[in-house]
């Protein structure tokens, strides 16, 4: 049975859907979620506010639905792998990196919602850190840390990494240099 083809009405909205999430994250993530309003986004998204409003019941609606496909991709990276596969640090930096290249705009957001536009904000950046500590956890090197070592590092890794990647943007070889960055931030707050 064939899926039926979507409507151009429909493609029309989805078009203009991505289109508000697009311009919202590139200002949440200059300003920062208090300096955005809705109706400065309309404006830049060359769009009514009233369309807006019909996509997006307001601004924490808008934001979830940007800060979730960021949340679901940390989840399926973790889950694709088995749950006693080893893995090293390298993973972890493929993961940061993958992120950087899928969801730049959108993980950069993340660092400026403000948790009065978004009071999920807590959960998904805890979220966020217990994914890398769970990653961290099955690192063989790992093993004699502490709850509290592991945590440390991953809330580092947390914060350090996009504003990283976006210092190395449009360098060549970003992404070794990042991994050798990372690697030794991680090593350093270990011989602690």
């Amino acid at each position: 049975m064939h899926e039926p083809m979507p409507s151009r009405t429909m493609k029309k909205r989805d078009k203009l859907h991505h289109d508000i999430l697009s311009v919202a994250a590139k200002l949440i993530s200059e300003k920062g979620s208090l300096g955005v309003t809705l109706e400065e986004i309309s404006l830049h998204a060359d769009v009514a506010r009233k369309t807006v409003y019909n996509h997006f019941e307001n601004k924490e609606a808008l934001i979830k639905e940007l800060v979730m496909p960021v949340c679901n991709h940390a989840k399926a990276y973790l889950e694709h792998f088995g749950l006693d596969q080893p893995l090293s640090m390298d993973h972890i930096w493929n993961y940061c990196i993958e992120l950087w290249e899928r969801e730049d705009l959108h993980v950069m957001m993340l660092y400026q919602v403000s948790p009065e536009d978004y009071p999920n904000l807590a959960k998904n950046r805890h979220g966020f850190i217990l994914m890398f500590k769970m990653l961290m956890e099955r690192i063989p090197e790992f093993n004699g840390c502490s709850a509290e070592q592991l945590t440390q590092m991953s809330n580092s890794v947390y914060m350090t990494y996009m504003p990283l990647l976006q210092s190395l943007d449009g360098q060549e070889d970003y992404q070794n240099t990042f991994r050798r960055a990372m690697t030794g931030l991680t090593l350093g707050l270990l011989s602690d």
